[in-house]
């Protein structure tokens, strides 16, 4: 009886869950950016950054990232108008909305077009991983 062989399978790419999860954050500020990008980088996640509305939907586009630390005041776009953009290429992400600010009317705006949660500035890296492992399922 020949042996069975059976044709070579295709490795199928890694779900969320079976990889490294990534964190896209933007802020047009430079050292919260980087303090942010080396907490969570610590803490084994797959970390992108941009300085911009724009430079945040091409990252989102190219690294299809699980999380987006957005923050709300950007020019020239502002962080509802990237949330916006966000969803409609990837209605999967989940963007959390980040602001020394307290605008309640922005906040409630973000909300409405679909932002997972708000957190101002300064915040707790504690809530802060909390938050995002809720929102991804780990």
């Amino acid at each position: 009886m020949a042996a069975l062989r059976s044709a070579p399978v295709a490795a199928s790419p890694p779900t969320r869950a079976a990889r490294t999860p990534r964190i896209l954050i933007v802020d047009d500020e430079a050292t919260l950016r980087e303090i942010v990008a080396d907490h969570f980088g610590s803490v084994n996640y797959e970390v992108h950054t941009a300085t911009s509305g724009v430079d945040a939907l091409t990252s989102i586009v190219r690294a299809r990232p699980d999380v987006v630390l957005l923050a709300i005041t950007m020019p020239p776009m502002s962080g509802v108008e990237v949330l916006k953009e966000a969803l409609k290429i990837d209605p999967t992400i989940t963007v959390i909305m980040v602001s020394g600010a307290s605008d309640i009317a922005v906040t409630a705006e973000a909300f409405r077009h679909g932002a997972f949660a708000f957190v101002p500035k300064p915040f707790d890296f504690r809530y802060l991983l909390h938050l995002i492992a809720v929102s991804i399922g780990t």
